[in-house]
């Protein structure tokens, strides 16, 4: 039987003083008061030091109360409310006068303990085996308590709770594995918890399934608070065969304000290498995201080949993003992200294979600005790319680009009912302003300044002028013309040296500039082909075909009369005396008009295929299924070259086969034969003496697939679903940020396939022809072998090398709340690397894991 009581408090004072005989004259004299008379006099009450502040609520199974000691026995899902304090227990006893309440876990019948009892303030809820607990005072006395904090879970044994948020414990073991028996814990001896605060005491030591480790400080103190707060980072140790054992990542977490943070870090190496590394963000709700990141690398006795050819003493690394929130400036955007840094920073402290094989730092500062009563648009970009393989350094400081958009500036002048082809006629205008830099890192990095000084500077402007108007209802025909307009810093000259047989070129400093026109004219049009079918699930095929045919006209700016600019100028070529006509702004910024003249005739073909089926899961019916999604064939044809007017034909196209598997190929044709004397291409047909119609110069073929479990079939996806996550929701945040570091093992198994094919020809004099074909597959996958092991393997295979290309194998262990991982690189520059990592699941104890490394640098040794 059920029962629910409620204690109320009892005793309002010991003294009360007597209500004054005094009464109100009644307002009708022939009235009854039926108004009780009130017995207490007015005056100030005084409550007891014993009275309770809120009614007591319990409810059980079964209940028994004691008159004698004022005792309620509560027996089988007890439960007492107090105020915002709730307890529930197999078993409570709670004395009604003292408010000191006595609660027990369930037993079995040995008398053994089998469940918890649960005690809650509100904010934390407790887990204990037995408890005295006065809810008066707020103090008590817990068995094997178990409370969770944060990510991680506090189990103590012969616990006081002395305030409403804080306890002492006889022994404490802190760990963030769940587990009844977890697989690890650390122990603190006489420890103090304060709740959503910290945890601290002596003789703080690491057990492994119950087994004490090494890992051992007099004393130990975990933070249990949640969000950002200041404090230690704790390090990673670990050995390097070549900086032997470290601390990595050894730091300060400093919140500045709500706004901004600061993190600091540092690597210590037994042989004095070290790393400094310090990064601040700062963040502006509705306005802006910022943050730098520095790191500064020195390196001793690292002994190393001098066929790597890097300096080990000292490197670093800098990198600074930026993005503006899309509120702050509607029409206008400002985004970053700057990284730049010394050649040998990857090499040496990067053990990711995809950021040791990286050997670039790019780096761009982008801002867009639009007008929105204005058809103008403006941007400009600061970029800076370094090549950490050449040592070479590009930068544009800056571009800027200003355009409009299109214009009609004649649109309504035509006359009712007559043509619209004013109104069609439209207007651009695009400009573009650069200041470019290439010189080496080593000299950028010496006299930054004075490098940005030497750069190269230059505009150019183009203005299209064009119209369109339909022919015979089916044909698009468009025309126009382009006007181009150059601005430079410098021009180049060209000049023969007769002693070294070769053509010499000099830099020219001054301002010059360039004019020419480029006029154009095209058709397209659009065909379509249907074929429809009455019966199956196939119900239509269409072929869809898009025809062009344009032109293109360069004037001619070589003779006298046209070259009245100084655009072009004549070189000897031999020591025969021989000639030709060069630009003088070749190699520069911006071309300048083009050195050969003429007119050229442009086709190209378009091609997509579709298939409609019926689909009972589509609401119409039916369902489009994409054959082929494009091929297209474009060729060109000079119409002022005395030979050879043809140019290449290229062809490209591309499909994907159920949405799983793409399909792209691409290749050139020539339509001439070759002279077998000189390997060169002659004016003859090439069909005229050989058995196909086309030469196949060049081909490329590439499909790749990608499956997986979750995307497989039905049964696949919901098995995968019904697989629990055992991450909490801001581990799974850390999770989501730092993928590489954790692996799904509640997908099967995911595949990776590519094959490539690369075939191309070229015409010797020697052997006339030479072919040269390449073929790779590269791919991989991973697997779960069992519940708890995965195997990941990424590779590739050179079939014309017959070689094994980069590979890269990590097989994984799910240790519950661990996870070991053991990485295997072989091939490439980079061979046998290895890396063996235990560390925790949990984001809390990050730093806490073992490392084991061999890189690529120590082969070398040996």
């Amino acid at each position: 039987m059920l029962v629910s009581n409620v204690v109320l408090a009892q005793g309002i004072g010991k003294t009360i003083k007597k209500e004054s005989t005094a009464r109100v004259p009644l307002a009708n004299p022939n009235a009854v008061e039926t108004s009780p008379i009130d017995t207490l006099g007015p005056g100030d009450y005084r409550i007891s030091v014993n009275a309770i502040d809120c009614e007591v609520i319990y409810s059980a199974d079964s209940s028994h109360f004691v008159r004698a000691s004022k005792t309620v026995e509560l027996f089988g899902n007890a439960k007492v409310t107090y105020c915002n304090q709730n307890l529930s227990a197999d078993q409570i006893l709670y004395n009604t006068e003292t408010g000191l309440a006595e609660a027990f876990g369930e037993t079995d019948t040995l008398g053994n303990y089998v469940g918890y009892a649960v005690f809650s303030d509100g904010t934390q809820e407790v887990q204990y085996r037995t408890l005295k607990y006065n809810f008066k005072t707020q103090k008590g006395k817990l068995t094997q308590i178990v409370t969770r904090q944060g990510d991680g879970v506090v189990r103590g044994e012969n616990v006081k709770k002395i305030s409403d948020d804080a306890f002492f414990a006889e022994t404490v073991k802190y760990t963030t594995c769940d587990l009844e028996h977890p697989h690890y814990y650390f122990t603190l001896n006489k420890s103090k918890i304060v709740n959503d605060k910290l945890a601290a005491g002596t003789d703080l030591n690491l057990f492994i399934k119950d087994i004490p480790t090494p890992l051992y400080f007099p004393f130990g103190i975990f933070p249990l608070q949640q969000g950002r707060r200041a404090g230690f980072l704790r390090p990673s140790p670990g050995f390097d065969q070549n900086r032997g054992f470290y601390f990595d990542n050894l730091g300060w977490y400093q919140p500045i304000n709500d706004n901004m943070d600061l993190e600091t870090r540092v690597s210590l190496y037994t042989t004095g290498s070290w790393m400094f590394n310090t990064s601040y963000n700062y963040f502006k709700r509705y306005k802006f995201r910022t943050g730098l990141d520095l790191s500064i690398n020195k390196n001793r006795n690292v002994t190393v080949s001098d066929a790597v050819g890097v300096d080990l003493n000292n490197s670093f690394q800098f990198r600074w993003d930026f993005n503006q929130d899309a509120k702050a400036w509607p029409n206008a955007n400002l985004n970053a992200s700057v990284s730049f840094g010394q050649s040998n920073f990857k090499q040496l402290n990067e053990f990711d294979a995809n950021e040791r094989l990286n050997n670039t730092y790019t780096s761009s500062v982008n801002f867009s600005k639009t007008f929105p009563d204005l058809p103008i648009n403006f941007s400009s970009n600061l970029r800076y790319n370094q090549n950490t393989q050449t040592n070479t350094v590009s930068m544009a400081l800056p571009t800027v680009n200003i355009s409009t958009s299109t214009l009609y500036p004649l649109k309504g002048l035509s006359k009712a009912g007559g043509s619209s082809f004013l109104d069609n006629i439209n207007v651009r205008y695009t400009s573009n302003y650069r200041n470019q830099i290439n010189t080496a890192d080593s000299v950028f990095f010496d006299n930054p300044f004075g490098e940005i000084g030497n750069g190269s500077y230059g505009a150019s402007h183009n203005i299209p002028i064009n119209s369109n108007f339909k022919l015979f209802k089916y044909l698009n025909f468009s025309q126009g013309i382009q006007y181009n307009e150059i601005w430079t810093s410098e021009t180049y000259r060209q000049t023969y040296d007769i002693d070294e047989g070769r053509i010499i070129r000099d830099t020219i400093p001054g301002f010059r500039t360039a004019r020419w026109y480029t006029p154009s004219a095209g058709f397209n049009t659009t065909i379509y082909g249907m074929k429809e079918f009455k019966k199956g699930k196939i119900k239509a095929i269409r072929h869809v075909i898009r025809p062009t045919v344009s032109f293109n006209y360069n004037p001619d700016f070589t003779t006298v009369e046209t070259n009245r600019g100084g655009y072009f100028e004549e070189v000897q070529i031999n020591d025969q005396g021989d000639t030709r006509m060069y630009s003088v702004f070749q190699g520069g910024l911006f071309s300048g008009p083009p050195a050969t003249s003429g007119g050229s005739l442009g086709f190209s073909l378009g091609n997509n295929l579709e298939m409609k089926v019926a689909s009972k899961t589509d609401s119409t019916g039916f369902k489009k299924i994409k054959i082929l999604e494009q091929l297209s064939f474009n060729s060109s044809y000079n119409l002022k070259a005395d030979s050879l007017n043809w140019s290449d034909i290229t062809f490209s196209g591309n499909t994907r086969l159920f949405n799983k598997v793409s399909l792209n190929l691409s290749g050139t044709l020539s339509p001439y034969a070759v002279d077998p004397d000189t390997g060169l291409r002659i004016d003859r047909a090439y069909a005229r003496d050989n058995s196909g119609l086309l030469d196949l110069t060049r081909f490329t073929f590439r499909t790749s697939g990608n499956l997986n479990s979750k995307r497989g079939t039905d049964e696949d996806l919901n098995q995968a679903q019904l697989i629990p996550n055992p991450l909490y929701p801001n581990e799974q945040l850390f999770v989501d940020n730092y993928s590489r570091s954790y692996v799904d093992f509640s997908v099967p198994w995911d595949l990776n396939l590519a094959y490539s094919f690369n075939y191309s020809k070229n015409y010797l004099p020697e052997d006339r022809r030479s072919f040269n074909i390449n073929q790779a597959v590269t791919g991989g996958g991973n697997f779960n072998i069992t519940d708890n092991w995965k195997l990941d393997v990424q590779s590739g295979y050179n079939i014309r090398e017959k070689e094994v290309q980069y590979t890269n194998m990590r097989l994984n262990r799910d240790l519950h709340c661990w996870q070991m991982g053991f990485d295997w690189s072989v091939g490439g520059s980079f061979s046998n690397r290895y890396l063996l990592t235990i560390q925790p699941k949990s984001n809390l104890l990050q730093g806490l894991k073992l490392e084991k490394r061999r890189t690529y640098l120590q082969n070398f040794d040996e």
